[in-house]
């Protein structure tokens, strides 16, 4: 009995020194999950200068992001006053484009996992 108890441990002794050589990647796949975002209504004011819709998430792999206003697909013009970032979802214009973009907003971030959504945020002009 005793010797079993040796060679178990020889045995667990061995399998611990190999896995400890093996490289295991510590990032595990998830899907994404929105971890900050603008809170809506906002009203665009006639004193702003800009105005700034964020969307931010995690996931592995990175998310990608896309948007809805008033449940269409958004595709932001090609507009140098209109700016994006390209690391998460958010979006900057600036006041001349305010009426343009009034409506309700929802941010989609989404990976080969699933897909994370924001609650509407809704753009007043008054």
């Amino acid at each position: 009995m005793r010797w079993a108890g040796g060679q178990l441990l020889v045995l667990l002794w061995a399998f611990t020194s190999r896995a400890s050589s093996l490289n295991i990647p510590f990032e595990v796949e998830q899907p994404p999950t929105i971890t900050n975002h603008t809170a809506g209504p906002i009203i665009a004011l006639p004193f702003d200068s800009t105005l700034t819709i964020r969307c931010d998430a995690k996931g592995n792999p990175p998310p990608e992001y896309r948007w809805t206003k008033d449940g269409q697909e958004l595709n932001l013009p090609n507009i140098p006053t209109i700016k994006t970032d390209n690391r998460n979802g958010t979006f900057m214009f600036h006041k001349k484009h305010f009426t343009q973009f009034r409506g309700k907003y929802r941010c989609f971030a989404f990976n080969k996992l699933g897909t994370a959504m924001t609650e509407e945020i809704e753009i007043i002009v008054p």
